[in-house]
């Protein structure tokens, strides 16, 4: 998407320039916000919305220009080629937040392209996880425990042995220490073997940890950093860190305190970097970038960093923390938009409080009309804009990406000559040869196995209908448990959540109104359209009744007009048309005519059957009525129809006037013949035309 981030400027351009103290595109100091300690930023936005692109333009802008890291916590090896190996398994001497600690010290003490703007070092860090990552766990029979050269293990013993000592004599264990480092150096490939890629970084946190464990004794100030937060241990500073390794290889709160510890290392030695010199001069600040924070690893890093930020260095200046953004999953439109930052009034800090009172939480709201007409540009004459921007917004679901793409491929497509139909704009090629409603749905669920479950089930109106359809697909499964996975993956901030209006938050059980599209318009491609409507149409067939019985289910209805039934169900709707009170019988048309439309070329049914309720003149008139609304509103409510004519609008309000002059209480069709043709005008569709009454009037 490239700088095509519409309704991001104010974090990109805004707020995180105001907290690293640096324009994004501009070599221009910027006035810091929040000198006392600002918030980590989390974007949050469900699949498509521009997370990581967003992340992209703030990793391309600063690059080179500060300190600078960006992590994607949800990839292997971070998103970094050369850790593609690493493994992500917990280990007695590593683990995921260690290998992320070793990277982002690495990455933000690369040397900038900025003059005078020495990079931070990590002494305090680098020394905790060198003194932690080499010593190994010793003879607790481990069968993958690293077999290290003898020389090493034997150095490493006679360290440990003097060590515990309750006063070990300084010089003699100052010689160890040279003897087990000496004997390190040459062992690095077989003791860091479990971590592949990480060899420029053990380098130079060997050479940091060398240099601060063989200086002026203990009472060097990274020792005695360490000292002084290991007080719970017996010793000087050097017993307590070596003792401190006990407490990673803890599982549970053990190595948790241990981590809390390494992060609280790295964010020290960032403030001490950031001196009163360099806070005088405005250096501008490091910048983290850590997408995809919503994984078990990104909530795990983001509550440490947290609780680091609630720890302060004591008494006198505030310390400089490093500016934090993550993305995480979520429905964007539950948080504040990213427009409310603005201003330096979006956020302070409360004196008191749990450590994420320092999590500032920012929603990516849908694309607007007027963010479409800016990706559609000059390519398209202002006829077309009126019917593709709607069509656009509709198909993306506001979704950025989706309505890039989109986009981009009508431009493509009128630079080329070609005439369009904004109703095509779906089947428009992309330049590897997919359609763009392949490419919309493989980058909304890019697992083909997930997406294949997906479109098998997108018909389906609820939780037990889903069911019982991958029964009888998939008897050698377990049906309730494929479909609670699909509900868990749409559910767990990928999707928006748009149930009907009417339906009790029931349907569809697919409630992302533009994925479901993109998996019905899949599913209408391939072969099971009528097998699949079929089945799940029978599990609302009551037993033993008559074929031609007129009072089926709402839920049989809206599959049987997907299956092109169109007769049957004009017939149950004239037969229902009697029995019920008006703001019922139109809540059921409105989620019926709500169904998808049949593949082209569909079987229309064998005959058109007998309407039971057509005994006279009037109930001809009204079944005349009925059928015409109902087709019209299913037609005007597929996600590709553009706007309504006004022959089709004037068809809705006469044929509702109809069924008011031939129901006695029929107030609710009157006001529906008044209010739905504009609502249609406004490109609103069943099912959310309002109900009077009910829902949306």
């Amino acid at each position: 998407m490239g700088e095509r981030l519409y309704g991001q400027e104010a974090l990109l351009d805004g707020l995180v320039p105001r907290l690293v103290g640096l324009e994004r595109t501009r070599e221009r100091l910027v006035r810091l916000e929040h000198p006392k300690g600002g918030p980590v930023v989390q974007v949050l936005g469900v699949q498509g919305s521009g997370k990581s692109a967003a992340l992209d333009a703030l990793y391309h802008g600063y690059n080179g220009r500060l300190p600078l890291a960006r992590v994607d916590l949800a990839a292997a090896g971070f998103g970094e080629r050369d850790l593609a190996d690493l493994p992500d398994r917990q280990a007695p001497n590593a683990s995921p937040v260690t290998h992320l600690l070793y990277l982002l010290s690495y990455k933000l003490g690369l040397r900038t392209h900025r003059l005078f703007n020495r990079p931070p070092k990590f002494p305090r860090l680098l020394l905790g996880l060198l003194v932690i990552t080499a010593s190994q766990p010793g003879d607790t029979g481990e069968a993958d425990r690293p077999v290290d050269p003898a020389e090493l293990r034997d150095a490493e013993s006679r360290l440990r042995a003097v060590i515990a000592e309750d006063r070990p004599e300084t010089k003699r264990r100052k010689e160890l220490l040279t003897q087990w480092l000496d004997a390190l150096i040459p062992s690095l490939p077989t003791v860091f073997a479990g971590l592949p890629g990480f060899d420029a970084m053990i380098q130079a946190a060997l050479t940091t940890a060398r240099d601060q464990l063989l200086k002026s004794g203990p009472a060097h100030r990274t020792l005695r950093w360490w000292g002084s937060r290991l007080t719970l241990y017996q010793g000087d500073d050097v017993q307590r860190l070596f003792t401190f390794v006990r407490d990673f290889r803890q599982p549970g709160d053990g190595r948790d305190s241990a981590e809390a510890l390494l992060v609280a290392a790295f964010l020290d030695d960032i403030a001490h970097h950031y001196c009163l010199l360099r806070r005088i001069n405005r250096k501008p600040r490091p910048l983290i970038l850590l997408d995809n924070a919503h994984t078990p690893l990104g909530r795990r890093v983001i509550a440490t960093l947290l609780s680091g930020y609630d720890v302060p260095l004591g008494s006198g200046s505030p310390p400089t923390r490093p500016v934090v953004v993550t993305t995480a999953l979520g429905d964007g439109r539950e948080h504040r938009p990213l427009s409310d930052v603005a201003h330096s009034s979006h956020w302070s800090p409360e004196p008191d409080g749990p450590p994420d009172r320092w999590l500032l939480r920012l929603g990516i709201h849908p694309v607007t009309t007027t963010d479409i007409r800016g990706m559609l540009g000059g390519a398209v004459q202002p006829s077309q804009l009126t019917q593709l921007t709607p069509l656009v917004k509709r198909l993306s679901g506001g979704r950025a990406s989706s309505a890039s793409t989109m986009c981009d491929a009508v431009a493509r497509h009128l630079r080329s000559g070609a005439t369009l139909r904004a109703a095509d704009v779906l089947d428009l090629r992309e330049p590897d040869g997919r359609d763009v409603a392949e490419h919309m749905l493989e980058s909304l669920v890019p697992d083909e196995e997930v997406r294949d479950r997906l479109t098998l089930m997108s018909a389906a109106l609820d939780e037990p209908a889903a069911v019982r359809l991958w029964a009888l697909l998939r008897p050698d499964e377990d049906a309730r448990a494929r479909v609670a996975e699909a509900i868990s993956y749409a559910a767990r901030g990928r999707c928006f959540r748009e149930p009907w209006p009417g339906a009790n938050g029931s349907r569809p059980l697919i409630a992302d109104r533009a994925l479901r599209t993109l998996l019905l318009r899949r599913l209408r491609g391939g072969d099971r359209w009528d097998q699949t409507h079929k089945l799940l149409r029978a599990g609302y067939d009551p037993p033993g009744l008559d074929s031609r019985y007129p009072a089926y289910s709402t839920p049989y209805l809206h599959h049987s007009l997907a299956l092109g039934e169109d007769h049957l169900v004009v017939r149950c709707l004239h037969h229902r048309f009697a029995l019920e009170p008006p703001e019922e019988w139109l809540a059921t048309v409105n989620l019926v005519c709500a169904a998808p439309r049949p593949p082209d070329g569909f079987p229309d049914p064998a005959t058109a059957g007998l309407c039971r309720a057509c005994q006279d003149a009037e109930g001809k008139a009204v079944h005349r009525a009925i059928n015409r609304l109902t087709h019209t509103l299913w037609r005007l409510s597929d996600p590709l129809a553009i706007a309504p004519a006004e022959d089709d609008l004037a068809r809705v309000a006469a044929t509702l006037k109809t069924l008011y002059q031939h129901s006695d209480d029929g107030q609710a069709f009157l006001t529906a013949g008044s209010q739905w043709p504009q609502r249609l005008r406004d490109r609103t569709q069943a099912p959310d035309l309002p109900v009077p009454g009910g829902v949306g009037s």
